[in-house]
């Protein structure tokens, strides 16, 4: 069996993805809106008429060089990873018509990141101050077996895991698992005495851009241009519903963030916080109230931001501040010599680049 890859539409991704029970916010179309600096594509895996896999990339041209490129996925694209939906076929099938087309695209070097956890720890309790013996790692069958399948199918099609790089993790608070008790107030006034939350409009982000930066002043945050562009994408996409939620005190923007929702699933896009920044009380604030105003939206499930530990550390709290999560540790970033003489030629100098 022979799939095809080409480009799709965005109401053909938007389609796609609604089809399908989970798919990360940064595998949606209006994700890729976002991007100063980058141009995207969503591209669609077909058998005959039918799609069957779906994902957002992003071409970063290299400085001096802007007709070299490398395409990068982020937490993605949504294909058969471990040959359950279609087990007939190897993940050659799947990757190596999207090989062809990056190449048709100009691009030299490809990085896709599944969505595959190589370990889990479930309910996680960031308030703990966690190591190997505070918290048991879940190991369920299938996970290491997913892993050890998507590796061995990802080494058998020529993909290289890259080296060097961070662990990937992702976090998410099962909403549904949290009493009605524990929501702190009702979503919509004041949450303590002399602090309120609203819902804000793209009028307020240069406010609330400010106050978040004078709240992690020694932290890289995102260009208010990267705010408004992140912001424009998901609304005006019509798809994944975003909201800016504003903290005020005594009228004041003191603090805010935004979250988005697709169906049942729902994003806190707050940049990751270590300790101390996590511990302030606007950040405790935000992310109480991303939880409440969650539930009433009907998400069951939120994604959170993580701290990525530094390599061979113990495992850290993901997200001071809240509920036990369920924690994973992906199988990592992935790439392929999309032009072999330029990869070799452009990779040590590639795999220092933030892309």
């Amino acid at each position: 069996m022979t799939l095809e890859v080409r480009a799709i539409t965005a109401a053909e991704h938007r389609a796609y993805v609604a089809s399908r029970a989970s798919v990360p916010l940064e595998q949606t179309p209006g994700w890729g809106r976002g991007f100063v600096a980058a141009r995207t594509e969503s591209v669609g895996w077909f058998d005959g008429d039918l799609i069957v896999g779906a994902g957002l990339y992003r071409l970063r041209g290299l400085p001096r060089l802007p007709m070299r490129s490398v395409a990068v996925f982020e937490s993605g694209p949504d294909i058969d990873w471990t040959g359950a939906r279609r087990p007939r076929l190897e993940l050659s099938d799947w990757l190596d018509p999207l090989v062809d087309h990056l190449r048709s695209r100009g691009a030299f070097t490809a990085r896709i990141s599944p969505v595959v956890a190589a370990h889990d720890w479930w309910r996680f309790d960031p308030a703990q101050r966690a190591s190997g013996k505070a918290v048991m790692v879940h190991r369920a069958p299938e996970t290491a077996r997913d892993a050890r399948t998507v590796t061995r199918r990802l080494e058998a099609a020529g993909w290289r895991l890259m080296s060097g790089t961070t662990r990937s993790f992702a976090a998410e608070v099962v909403l549904a698992d949290i009493p009605n008790s524990a929501e702190p107030g009702d979503g919509r006034g004041a949450v303590l005495p002399g602090f309120a939350v609203r819902a804000g409009s793209i009028d307020d982000l240069p406010a609330v851009h400010g106050a978040v930066a004078a709240a992690h002043r020694s932290l890289p945050q995102p260009s208010l241009k990267e705010w408004e562009r992140r912001w424009r994408g998901l609304a005006e996409d019509d798809f994944a519903g975003v909201t800016l939620l504003v903290l005020e005190r005594d009228n004041e923007v003191v603090y805010g963030g935004l979250f988005a929702t697709v169906g049942e699933r729902g994003w806190d896009l707050s940049a990751a916080l270590p300790l101390p920044d996590a511990v302030l009380p606007e950040v405790q604030l935000l992310r109480r109230q991303v939880m409440a105003r969650s539930r009433t939206s009907g998400v069951r499930t939120l994604s959170v931001p993580v701290v990525a530990p530094a390599r061979r550390a113990p495992v850290k709290a993901p997200a001071p501040g809240w509920p036990p999560v369920h924690l994973s540790q992906l199988v990592g970033t992935w790439h392929f010599p999309v032009r072999a003489t330029w990869h070799g030629v452009l990779s040590p100098v590639v795999d220092r680049l933030v892309l």
